[in-house]
């Protein structure tokens, strides 16, 4: 095992309980978005993007769109880009009420954003969506 994988969430997923995957962990990613340091805020998002396939079907619809609806509306502008990407690399686990009824407005709301990289990131994730 290299050292990276050692520090891989990812990696040690198949070995957590689906309560501590479920619930314990993601309490405390959800306590990381609220992290006055950005990067980690950041991080945090881009870790639940990547923990969504090992999610359960109902905890995916509790807390993917709260916690990228989070990162959106974020003061750090990489932390906004990252929930844009994850919205995009999640799409194909949300229901059609979902995206219609949460997903596309918080990424409607990020295509007037006054940074041009947020901006352009929605525009795309838009086209993702409706594509």
């Amino acid at each position: 095992m290299t050292l990276i994988s050692r520090y891989d969430p990812l990696q040690r997923s198949s070995q957590l309980s689906e309560r501590l995957m479920n619930n314990d962990l993601l309490r405390l990613l959800a306590k990381s978005q609220l992290d006055p340091e950005p990067s980690i805020r950041t991080n945090t998002c881009i870790l639940i993007g990547r923990m969504a396939k090992h999610l359960g079907p109902n905890t995916k619809r509790k807390v993917l769109v709260p916690a990228f609806g989070r990162a959106l509306k974020d003061t750090f502008v990489h932390a906004r880009v990252a929930g844009l990407m994850a919205f995009m690399a999640t799409i194909d686990v949300y229901e059609r009420d979902d995206l219609a009824a949460k997903v596309i407005p918080s990424v409607s709301a990020a295509l007037v954003d006054k940074e041009k990289c947020v901006e352009t990131r929605s525009l795309h994730c838009s086209h993702v969506l409706f594509g």
